[in-house]
This record gives structure tokens, C-alpha cells and sequence, in this order.
């Protein structure tokens, strides 16, 4: 009975070393563990203990044999324990074996190395990316400048073809400038000079007019010959009226320094009024080529307060589109008119004028 104590406590104190050494080889274990995991990352810690576990199944085994052995014999526990250490060693020295060949300085550097190179490559095939889009760009922006010259080159021939041409033009219109308008230029087309031909060309009578209109009444008209050259002849544009009547206004205003705007005054107040050298002067009323009758047609409204017989054999204004550039002449009696055509000889050698501006009564 003894003896069995004496075994069973043998037993106990097998069990309790064995136990202490378990929690002492588990607890270097786990700080190895712990150890491996801070200096590498990349341990997988799951394939570890799977590997321990396979390694530490000898010992579950040595085990057992030892609880069946010591029911034997006490004298193996010392034996048993010695190769339940050795089993344990040997799996510890596996684990260790396991993790360093998991991380290796080596395996470290190639993968930097590999990284670098990747990194190295995608940054080089960036550079070169961008210098072949700088590349494009510049020939680009070449290719514009050239057009950008050529197109300033061509609007710089086309200014200065503009500036000469404008200089020509403005040279003439200065050369013409000094001419227009001049006594020569107003005897070239008339054929009387404005001065010194004057009692050629104006009678010397000066027709306030005696209009029952309020706004015609004390106008002053002026009776002229147009054309020296081809009496009764005038052309398209009717040149020769407008210059008669500026010819006869430069020599009033020897006269008086009055600048009365002289013009033909529009033969019919209902007619269209532009055209030739300019506008032809606005009558309230007037038909001068058709009036001396009754009525409407009496000397104080369409005859504009001049005397019939002081019109007759005269070309009064029409625009030169209202009729092919014809005028309408008075005849030799009243309400007695009709077309007259430009480039022709005639034996109407009569115009009037009148002024433009606010001296139409002086």
C-alpha cells in the first residue's frame, strides 16, 4: 500500500516538474514568437504556430508513453523527461529555423532592389513621356509662330499697299483740291469766269419773291446762262448749274463778305431733291416749270412769287435718277413745261439760284 503512495507520489512530482518545464519552455516560446514578429513584418505568425503545434505533437506522445510507462516502471520518469526536453529543444530549434528563413537580410535588399527598379522605370518612361509632349509642343508653337509671321508679313504688304495708295489719293485730292472750286475750274465747266465775266452771265436782277406762303415770301432769286460754251447744254450730273450759281456767290460775296450758299432751287416741292453736286434748295409750293395759271398754279404760290415771264426758257432742277437725268424746262407761256434731256443744245440757256442758308433774304 505504501508503495503505491510512494508510486503515485513519484508520479505527482514527475507530472509537477513536467508541468513547470511545459510553462517554461511555452514561455520562450511565445516571447521568441513575440520577438520574431517586431523584427519582421512580414511573419506570418499563423504558418508558426501551425509548424509549433506539428512540433510539439512528439511531446503529447512521449507523454502518454510515460504516464503508461511510469505505471510500470518509476525508473524511466527521469528518461522520459529527458527525451520529452530534447523533443521540445529540437522543435524550438525547427521554429527558429523556420522564422529566419521567412526574413532574410537578402530577400530584403531584393526586394528594394525591385522595387527601385520599378520605381526607376516608371519614372523614366514619365521623363521621356513628357520631353516627347515638350517636343510636340515646340514644334508646335514653331509651327504657329511661322504661320503667326507670315500672316504679319502678309497684312503688312496689304497696310503699306493701303497707306500708299491713300497717299496717292490724298496727293491727287490735294493737287485737285486747290483746283476745285477755283475761277478756273468754274470757267473750265461753265465757260464764264465768275468775276470778270459776271455781266455775261447775270443781268444784275436780284427777284425777292412776292409768295403768299410766309416761308417763301422775300427769298431772293437769281436768274443766270450756264453754259457760255454749248448754250442750253448741261451733263448728267449737272455740273454746270451747281458751278453757275457757286461762281455768281463768290462774287456777292466780293461784294458784301455775305456767303449765301447758292443752288438751284428743286423745281417741284413734292420731288425727290439729292443728287449732282448736292441738294437742290426746298420752295414750299413751287412747280416752277409748271405754274403762271390760276389757282394752285399762280405766280404767288407755284412760281414762288417770281414773275412767269421772268421763268420761261429756263431748266428747272429734277434729281438726276427722278427721270434718266432729265429736267423739266419751263416753256415760252405759263403751265407750259416739259423734259429736257442732258448732253443737248438748247434754247432753254436759263437757271435759277437761290441761297442754302439763313441769308436766303440778303
Amino acid at each position: 500500500m505504501f508503495s503505491k503512495f510512494v508510486v503515485v507520489a513519484l508520479v505527482g512530482v514527475a507530472s509537477a516538474q513536467q508541468y513547470a518545464y511545459e510553462k517554461s519552455e511555452e514561455a520562450e516560446v511565445w516571447q521568441f514568437t513575440g520577438d520574431a514578429a517586431l523584427s519582421a513584418a512580414n511573419l506570418d505568425l499563423l504558418e508558426a504556430r501551425v509548424a509549433a503545434i506539428e512540433g510539439n505533437q512528439g511531446m503529447v506522445v512521449s507523454g502518454v508513453k510515460l504516464a503508461q510507462s511510469s505505471m510500470e516502471r518509476v525508473d524511466m520518469i527521469v528518461n522520459e523527461v529527458s527525451i520529452i526536453r530534447e523533443e521540445l529543444s529540437e522543435s524550438v530549434s525547427k521554429l527558429d529555423t523556420a522564422h529566419k528563413s521567412l526574413v532574410t537580410k537578402d530577400g530584403v535588399l531584393d526586394m528594394m532592389y525591385n522595387i527601385e527598379k520599378d520605381l526607376g522605370s516608371a519614372v523614366a518612361a514619365d521623363k521621356k513621356a513628357g520631353d516627347d509632349a515638350r517636343a510636340g509642343i515646340i514644334s508646335a508653337v514653331k509651327s504657329l509662330k511661322t504661320q503667326a509671321q507670315a500672316l504679319d508679313d502678309s497684312v503688312a504688304d496689304k497696310i503699306k499697299t493701303m497707306v500708299d495708295k491713300i497717299d496717292e489719293s490724298v496727293a491727287i485730292v490735294k493737287a485737285k483740291g486747290a483746283f476745285y472750286g477755283s475761277d478756273n475750274h468754274l470757267e473750265q465747266v461753265t465757260g464764264y469766269h465768275p468775276i470778270n465775266d459776271i455781266e455775261k452771265y447775270w443781268d444784275g436782277k436780284v427777284v425777292t419773291s412776292g409768295s403768299d406762303h410766309g416761308r417763301v415770301r422775300g427769298r431772293k432769286f437769281y436768274r443766270v446762262k450756264f453754259n457760255a460754251i454749248t448754250p442750253g447744254f448741261f451733263s448728267s450730273g449737272s455740273d454746270e448749274l451747281f458751278m453757275i450759281c457757286l461762281g455768281l456767290d463768290k462774287y456777292l460775296r466780293l461784294l458784301d463778305g455775305i456767303s449765301r450758299d447758292l443752288r438751284p432751287p428743286c423745281n417741284h416741292y413734292g420731288h425727290p431733291r439729292v443728287g449732282g453736286l448736292g441738294q437742290c434748295i426746298f420752295i414750299w409750293d413751287s412747280y416752277f416749270s409748271h405754274c403762271g395759271g390760276g389757282g394752285y398754279w399762280r405766280q404767288n404760290q407755284a412760281c414762288g412769287g417770281i414773275p412767269e415771264e421772268y421763268l420761261r426758257n429756263s431748266v428747272q432742277y429734277e434729281t438726276n435718277w427722278h427721270n434718266w437725268d432729265r429736267h423739266l424746262v419751263h416753256q415760252g407761256g405759263a403751265n407750259s413745261h416739259t423734259w429736257q434731256n442732258p448732253y443737248q443744245q438748247s434754247g432753254y440757256i436759263y437757271s435759277f439760284c437761290t441761297s442754302g442758308n439763313m441769308n436766303y433774304k440778303v
